[in-house]
C-alpha cells in the first residue's frame, strides 16, 4: 500500500525542544542532488537518521526538501477552501506541521493521506481562529477543481480512513500504559495529543496513576507501534 532547499528560519521554532537522540555511527550525509532522487519515504528515513546522528545541517536540508516538495499539492488543497489572501499563511502552517511530524518520526502510513489530513487540520484551525475573532470568511464560489486533483484528494482521504482503522486495531493490542503513551505522544492527525516525549513523561507522572515512563521509552514505545502499523498496512 502506498503510503523537496534549506529550511527558512521561520520553521525552526516549531522544531525546538525535541531533545537530542542517540548517535548512530552509520549515518553519512548526502549532497542535495542525491537527496532530490530519493522517494518521499526514503527522505523521511534519511531525516530520522540525520537527526539521530545529531547532524542539524543534514536534517534541516532534508526536512526542507520534504516540505517544499509537497507545497504545490498542499496549496491546491488549501486554495479550494481558504480565501486567496490567506492561502500562503495556511500553507506555511501546514508545512511546519509536516516538518515537525517527520522530524519527530510521527508520519505513519500512506504519505499523501497523511499530508492531506495535516492540511485539513490547518484549514480547520484557520476557520476556528476567524470565528474566535468574529471574522466572516467567504471563499470565492465558482472555482473549478481539476478532476485529477479531486480524485487524488478522494483517494487520499480513503487511504487515510484505512490507515486509521489499522491504527485503532494495533492500538488495542497494546497494554493500557502503552496505549496512554501512544495517545499522548502520537500525531494529532490520528486524534492523539502530539506531545513531546518530555511532556508525555511529565503528564504521566502527574496524573496520579503511580505510573512513570522515561523519555527514551516514550520514543521506543511509539517506534514499535509505528512499525507494527506499517507492517499491517503492507500486509
Amino acid at each position: 500500500m502506498a503510503a523537496v532547499k534549506d529550511v527558512p528560519e521561520r520553521y525552526f521554532p516549531a522544531l525546538r525542544g525535541c531533545g537530542p537522540r542517540p548517535t548512530m555511527p552509520d549515518f553519512e550525509p548526502l549532497p542535495e542532488h542525491h537527496l532530490q532522487r530519493l522517494t518521499d519515504e526514503a527522505l523521511i528515513e534519511y531525516v530520522g537518521a540525520a537527526r539521530a546522528d545529531g547532524d542539524e545541517e543534514a536534517t534541516a536540508l532534508a526536512m526542507g526538501m520534504l516540505a517544499y516538495g509537497w507545497e504545490d499539492k498542499i496549496r491546491s488543497w488549501v486554495a479550494w477552501k481558504v480565501p486567496a489572501q490567506d492561502v500562503d499563511d495556511v500553507v506555511l502552517e501546514a508545512q511546519i506541521s509536516i516538518v515537525k511530524a517527520s522530524f519527530d518520526g510521527k508520519l505513519v502510513g500512506q504519505l499523501g493521506a497523511f499530508m492531506k489530513r495535516i492540511a485539513d487540520r490547518r484549514i480547520a484551525d484557520y476557520y476556528r481562529s476567524a470565528a474566535r475573532h468574529g471574522e466572516h470568511v467567504q471563499v470565492e464560489t465558482g472555482r473549478e477543481e481539476d478532476e485529477a486533483t479531486h480524485q487524488a484528494a478522494v483517494d487520499d482521504e480513503t487511504g487515510f480512513i484505512a490507515v486509521m482503522d489499522v491504527v485503532e486495531i494495533v492500538l488495542t493490542r497494546r497494554s493500557p500504559p502503552h496505549q496512554k503513551v501512544i495517545r499522548l505522544y502520537g500525531s494529532e492527525v490520528f486524534g492523539f495529543e502530539d506531545l513531546s516525549a518530555e511532556e508525555v513523561k511529565a503528564r504521566i507522572e502527574a496524573d496520579g496513576s503511580g505510573e512513570s515512563v522515561s523519555v527514551d521509552n516514550v520514543a521506543k514505545i511509539w517506534s514499535r507501534f509505528r512499525q507494527e502499523v506499517e507492517d499491517e498496512i503492507r500486509g
